[in-house]
């Protein structure tokens, strides 16, 4: 068969061009919006997507409640996520907090828990549970809804970490990182000094725990997670994320705009290598490690990615009047 010379041309660029990955695709990242000039006290804080290259934002969670703290499962299909309907006239008192999880896509969106003050949603590694903090202690639900349990009772629990074999769960309170397994049972303190206000951070292999404390003095800590005597890692840092391959921990200094930014630190310690400069805070990486995503600002902030390196730092949002925050990377 005789092939025109023009369409012989067409069909040898398209077979010259590599298709896009699965993995390019799916680089996606979540992360919530908040318009401080919305109209009404439970309007303008929704979930959002953006692709990892940057491009137009696009609104995936929304409505009535404030839509905060998104988790990605690990095959990437669905997102869990706090909803919270405050109090006209008073911000501090919620009406409603429960756990959601919605497709990818933003459709099938499900209230898991209707019980109140539940926040702070994690997956387990094979997906099949949602680890949550409340109140009055750290619970988990089926993906689907059901079988709602109680891990532990303790008053004010921070987020949750999911150990990667799904066997345990680590959370803090104030002054201490404590342990749970999945099951319920066997709860004990791994350290004291904890600061609750940012989660603990498995290491990939599941050996140790990455902590935020001060015991003599101030800084990031790692504890092994079976027990023992806590090292300190990075002194007067905070907020540690551990990289896929177990080699780096990402890690924060605060400050002016001059001395914070972000940091990577080797888990046996050494001098940190800072990666950025300025109110630079919440780091999660991608999924091959080779990049970062985090937020940038102070009363508000634009989500920002830059490489491994320091290199191919990026604006994604360039939003100025609204605040974003909590970005969190669509596993390949």
């Amino acid at each position: 068969m005789c092939v025109p010379a023009g369409v012989a041309f067409v069909v040898a660029v398209t077979l010259a061009v590599p298709a896009a990955s699965s993995g390019a695709r799916r680089d996606v990242i979540v992360f919530v919006r908040q318009d401080p000039q919305a109209r009404g006290i439970n309007a303008g804080v929704d979930l959002w997507t953006i692709a990892a290259v940057g491009g137009r934002a696009r609104r995936l969670v929304g409505g009535q409640g404030w839509d905060e703290t998104p988790a990605w499962s690990p095959d990437g299909n669905r997102i869990a996520f706090a909803r919270s309907v405050l109090a006209p006239g008073d911000p501090d008192v919620a009406l409603t907090g429960d756990v959601w999880t919605a497709a990818a896509d933003g459709r099938g969106r499900r209230n898991l828990t209707r019980d109140g003050g539940s926040t702070s949603p994690v997956w387990s590694p094979d997906g099949r549970r949602i680890a949550f903090a409340r109140g009055d202690g750290v619970l988990v639900v089926r993906r689907d809804g059901s079988g709602k349990k109680r891990l532990v009772r303790r008053d004010d629990p921070g987020t949750p970490s999911w150990s990667p074999d799904g066997g345990r769960v680590a959370f803090t309170v104030p002054g201490e990182l404590r342990i749970v397994g999945a099951s319920g049972r066997g709860e004990r303190r791994l350290a004291r000094g904890a600061e609750s206000f940012w989660p603990s951070a498995w290491s990939p292999d599941g050996s140790r725990l990455a902590f935020t404390g001060k015991r003599t003095i101030e800084g990031i800590f790692v504890v092994p997670g079976r027990g023992g005597s806590p090292r300190l890692l990075a002194r007067d840092f905070v907020e540690p994320a551990w990289s896929p391959d177990g080699r780096l921990v990402a890690i924060v200094r605060q400050g002016t705009k001059r001395e914070a930014g972000l940091f990577l630190v080797e888990p046996r310690g050494g001098r940190p290598r800072r990666l950025t400069r300025g109110l630079d805070t919440q780091p999660a990486w991608s999924p091959d490690g080779r990049r970062l995503v985090f937020r940038r600002g102070l009363l508000t902030g634009d989500i920002h990615v830059v490489g491994v390196e320091g290199r191919g730092l990026r604006n994604l949002t360039r939003t100025p009047r609204l605040d974003e925050r909590d970005p969190a990377w669509r596993p390949h």
